[in-house]
């Protein structure tokens, strides 16, 4: 090819610079991949605060680390493929308490700690969002 004008200006180019290298037929392909997953929106969780008190933890065995655990009931529907997650708004009684979802069954998320807290505990978990 020799020559294209565009504004005016001409630019000369080679057969050679015209070729498309392998890269861009990689991205082309990466570009459609993305462009597929981009397609599937995720939808914005429910996000729910529970409250629980120091005396409702109990002793919970066969799960070590974790030595307590309490159960909070949910008041958004939770399906078999419901993203239920835990969210980490207080690094220090994360970091003191071990804070982790240790069961969900239907309603009921049962909450388990290293160390049961001395007092009240308020916790955040996003509840769907697939």
């Amino acid at each position: 090819m020799s020559t294209t004008t565009n504004l005016g200006l001409t630019v000369g180019t080679d057969q050679s610079a015209m070729d498309i290298p392998d890269w861009v037929t990689q991205t082309e392909a990466n570009m459609a991949l993305i462009d597929t997953f981009a397609g599937t929106v995720r939808k914005k969780p429910t996000r729910e605060t529970f409250t629980i008190q120091s005396n409702a933890w109990a002793s919970a065995s066969g799960v070590s680390p974790f030595a307590y655990s309490a159960t909070v009931t949910a008041s958004t529907t939770i399906g078999n493929d419901t993203l239920v997650e835990l969210i980490n708004d207080n690094a220090l009684a994360f970091a003191a308490y071990g804070f982790a979802i240790g069961d969900v069954t239907g309603q009921v998320i049962t909450i388990y700690t290293v160390n049961a807290p001395a007092d009240a505990v308020t916790l955040t978990i996003d509840i769907g969002g697939d």
